[in-house]
């Protein structure tokens, strides 16, 4: 089976979600109709960790349908995994979760998990983010998160 990180919306069925770690807000999924991955846009990963200070885009969808860029800087790397980028004029706020944040290269380095007035928050991705996932059936999911 062919596993390759898939960032964008999939209007198809979920068939299973697998969680890249505990402490890390991202999941990976399988689509039930594999014709969902031709329809996304596939992001390369880049092989270069980011550094504070490097200039990045981050992708979102903010109140709208239609993608939009804001160019910002990175302010710090916490533990490895969490990437601290600088507000700027054109802020990341709501819409920008979830969305990629690309290297000069186009290369995807994060994806926005929190946005403030002064900062936003980005998961750091790397190969080594999705080595491992904890598998899950979607169905099975479902089922216990409408228990609760």
């Amino acid at each position: 089976m062919e596993v390759r990180p898939v960032v964008g919306f999939l209007a198809f069925g979920v068939e299973r979600v697998g969680f890249v770690g505990d402490d890390l807000d991202c999941v990976l999924i399988t689509p039930i109709q594999q014709a969902a991955l031709t329809q996304s846009k596939i992001i390369k990963l880049t092989k270069t960790p980011p550094l504070p200070k490097d200039r990045v885009t981050v992708t979102g969808y903010p109140g709208t349908s239609s993608e939009a860029d804001v160019e910002t800087t990175i302010s710090a790397i916490t533990n490895g995994k969490l990437i601290t980028l600088n507000q700027p004029a054109k802020p990341i706020g709501p819409g920008y979760s979830g969305g990629v944040v690309l290297n000069t290269d186009r290369e995807a380095v994060g994806i926005v998990v929190t946005a403030g007035d002064q900062q936003a928050t980005a998961l750091f991705l790397s190969e080594k983010t999705f080595e491992s996932p904890k598998w899950t059936n979607w169905t099975e999911l479902n089922r216990r998160s409408t228990k609760k």
